[in-house]
């Protein structure tokens, strides 16, 4: 009889006349091991904090600078706005001036013709 890989046959007898013939796996009863990581001293483990807080420390301040320069580059863009903002107020209100003469304008014309008609 054949077995396949992996697997082992086993005869049990069930009773004096018969045999029975079993087939089992061959299952290892052991669990899979990690592997082994050597422990860390706690002086080691405090170095490691120390460095890493160092790097983030370290990561902190040039960020800061960076976001100090974006600052000082939007300074003047921020100044460049307000004076747009002023010019866009400035050309509205000289529109609304330009309205009102042109008004004015057209009622001196109207104002002339009836007194040429009434000539």
């Amino acid at each position: 009889m054949e077995v396949a890989e992996g697997q082992e046959l086993e005869v049990l007898p069930k009773n004096e006349e018969k045999e029975e013939i079993l087939l089992t796996e061959a299952i290892s009863t052991t669990t899979p091991k990690r592997p082994k990581v050597a422990k860390i001293k706690s002086s080691v483990r405090s170095q490691h904090k120390e460095t890493t807080l160092a790097n983030i420390s370290e990561q902190l301040q040039k960020q800061s600078a960076k976001i100090d320069k974006v600052g000082q580059m939007l300074q003047p863009l921020q100044k460049y706005l307000k004076s747009t903002k002023k010019q866009a107020q400035l050309i509205k209100e000289l529109q609304t001036h330009s309205k009102q003469l042109q008004k004015q304008l057209s009622q001196i014309k109207k104002g002339i013709r009836t007194q040429s008609n009434k000539k």
